[in-house]
This record gives structure tokens, C-alpha cells and sequence, in this order.
């Protein structure tokens, strides 16, 4: 759908939940998996002929910002570096470095590739992968 045009953006609904709902059995969870850490990897297993990386990368950055209207989502001169720098055949398995409190993903103990080696906020590095 995102490489045909029927939509536009591509995002993680992040909904915080009590420590106690985390806890709970997927069966008997609401609605929902943790989504915003493996949201990358997925999104690149989708790339190819009919969705380049680049409008995938858009998709999840450019596009949600412009619909909320924030100064985000984009580099250029003058603009605040807010970055996640990738490397898009880095394999890595979730559950090895799991942050999210909710456990509850199907691709928790799945090998992925695709990941997010490091992070700044106004320019100042905020996560790193240790080597």
C-alpha cells in the first residue's frame, strides 16, 4: 500500500500501559504489539522494486511530520539534527536488546536486519550501539 501511493506515512502507535497490563499473557493483553523498536527492520524486509528505502525512510519521517505540522522529519541547513543513523544489514535478534517495558511482539525473538546504530537530538548523540 505505501508503495503504491494508497498511503502516505508509516508509524508506531506508542500507548503506554501500566506496569500490570505488560505483565499479562498476550491472549489476555489489549490490543497491540510492542512496535516502535522493530519498526525499522520491518519496514526494510518490505523494500524492493515497488517501495524504494527512501520513501520508506520518508514514509516514517518526513510524511508524519508534515501531517502534524512540525518542523521535523527532514535535513537542511539551519534545521535542528535530529538523526538516526542506520545501517540497513546489521542483524540483530529484539529480545537481546529489548527497551520497551511491553513484551508482548512476535518479532521479539525473530532475527532482523536493519537497525539504528545511533541517535542525536540537536545534535548531540542520545543512543549508541556499543560495539
Amino acid at each position: 500500500a505505501l508503495g503504491s501511493g494508497l498511503i502516505d506515512g508509516l508509524c508506531a502507535d506508542h500507548r503506554p500501559c501500566s506496569a500490570d497490563a505488560k505483565r499479562l499473557p498476550f491472549p489476555q493483553s489489549a490490543p497491540g504489539i510492542a512496535g516502535v523498536q522493530t519498526l525499522l527492520s520491518l519496514g526494510l524486509m518490505c523494500a524492493g522494486p515497488a517501495l524504494s528505502r527512501a520513501r520508506l525512510v520518508g514514509a516514517m519521517t518526513a510524511v508524519p511530520a508534515a501531517l502534524l505540522n512540525l518542523p521535523a522529519g527532514r535535513l537542511a541547513p539551519g534545521d535542528v539534527a535530529d538523526l538516526c543513523l542506520v545501517d540497513p544489514a546489521a542483524a540483530w535478534q529484539p529480545a537481546s536488546e529489548w527497551y520497551s517495558g511491553g513484551r508482548n511482539s512476535p518479532f521479539r525473538k525473530r532475527g532482523l536486519r536493519g537497525r539504528v546504530v545511533r541517535t542525536l537530538l540537536a545534535a548531540r548523540t542520545v543512543y549508541r550501539v556499543t560495539p
